[in-house]
């Protein structure tokens, strides 16, 4: 099939998965649900993994002896035309009705995206002008014009240059709902060879996209008001931020700094409050580090977050402590940041956090088992 930007199955090459952890079922021909485990090829087959956002108004019906959605069944039929390798999709994939696979699965998300041969993320948003406007946008960000722009501090020059005159076709792009969904952070931020890729099939690589982004946040951060942050192609600037931390080599590596995590992850949505934790600890090099169910009570999920990040010497997140009222009004309330206080929160960073290692605690503090524990001295 031709594309009118490019094609994700001739982009996509069969390369095998980097380790040994590997989905429990893969969809094969689009017809057959395997068990990874007993196949012949299990260890070494390579697949696409599949990022979308679900239909609000969900159709289900049986499939290979389990109950998937009908959203689902379509995007497996569209893509197995195109491509003869595995496709790998959460609906059908991981059994919704099994708690103990979900659970199972859920530390596993973040390896499953690594593993595959690439990833397709599907935003129907995109239209037949959207790749050939991002292609040239990412190629005058790149232009040497656009860094003398950048040199003299011209934000407003380089986003006019990435996004063509603040093309209608950039903003409809970025309109979709799939950018705002909490999982969709880790899903691409996690493989280097991710597509975007329209119903009609128009492919663009993720990585231009994000190259105009860049100048879009910087822009964004640029243009703070006393009343809040004006939103630019129709989005605030802590949505630019979340978009442009998908780019972040840390993301890919696991190793994120939780803080940036929580900036990019809890600025989006999840239909439960679990996700917003389950979908950043992938990118974080959490995942082996939490215990994954939707039965523990949300503060008893944010205080193992936060445990977990201090084991490995990352306290990036109490930098969000100095947005909380609680700390400001000096009402003893607690540092323990909310997905809804960084939601609220219209901060935008341009700084890159690092964390230190080298910390460590000399005693244990009165009542430690209660809360979360933060370096002191």
């Amino acid at each position: 099939m031709e594309h009118r930007y490019t094609s994700f199955s001739r982009r996509i090459t069969t390369i095998y998965p980097s380790n040994s952890i590997r989905p429990r079922n893969l969809i094969l021909d689009g017809k057959t649900l395997i068990e990874v485990s007993k196949h012949p090829s299990g260890a070494t087959l390579p697949y696409i993994a599949v990022s979308y956002t679900w239909d609000s108004n969900l159709e289900y019906e049986k499939w290979c002896g389990r109950k998937v959605t009908r959203q689902a069944l379509d995007i497996v039929a569209q893509l197995s035309i195109h491509t003869p390798l595995a496709l790998w999709i959460d609906a059908i994939c991981i059994d919704q009705d099994d708690t103990a696979a979900k659970n199972s699965e859920l530390p596993k998300m973040a390896d499953i995206y690594r593993n595959a041969v690439g990833v397709v993320c599907l935003v129907s948003s995109i239209t037949e002008k959207t790749g050939p406007i991002v292609r040239q946008g990412a190629a005058m960000v790149k232009h040497a014009a656009s860094h003398a722009l950048a040199q003299a501090g011209d934000r407003y020059g380089r986003i006019m240059f990435a996004t063509l005159g603040a093309h209608s076709a950039v903003e409809t792009l970025f309109a979709h709902r799939w950018w705002e969904r909490a999982w969709t952070f880790q899903e691409a931020a996690l493989n280097p060879r991710t597509w975007l890729v329209s119903e009609a099939g128009d492919t663009i690589p993720l990585t231009d996209v994000l190259d105009i982004a860049v100048p879009i946040r910087d822009r964004a951060a640029s243009v703070a008001q006393a009343a809040g942050l004006r939103p630019i192609l129709g989005r605030p600037s802590a949505f630019w931020d979340s978009v442009v931390g998908i780019a972040d080599p840390r993301a890919f590596e696991g190793a994120f700094p939780l803080g940036s995590a929580m900036g990019c992850v809890w600025r989006r949505q999840a239909s439960r409050e679990h996700d917003l934790v389950y979908a950043l600890i992938g990118v974080c090099g959490l995942a082996n580090a939490i215990v994954t169910s939707y039965d523990t009570p949300f503060d008893a999920v944010l205080r193992d977050l936060y445990d977990a990040a201090g084991l490995k010497g990352d306290y990036t997140w109490l930098m969000w402590t100095a947005y909380m009222e609680s700390v400001k009004r000096g009402t003893g309330m607690g540092l323990v940041p909310t997905p809804q206080m960084v939601m609220s929160t219209a901060y935008t960073s341009l700084t890159i956090w690092r964390s230190r290692t080298d910390i460590t605690f000399d005693q244990e503090l009165a009542g430690a088992e209660r809360g979360v524990r933060i370096p002191f001295r």
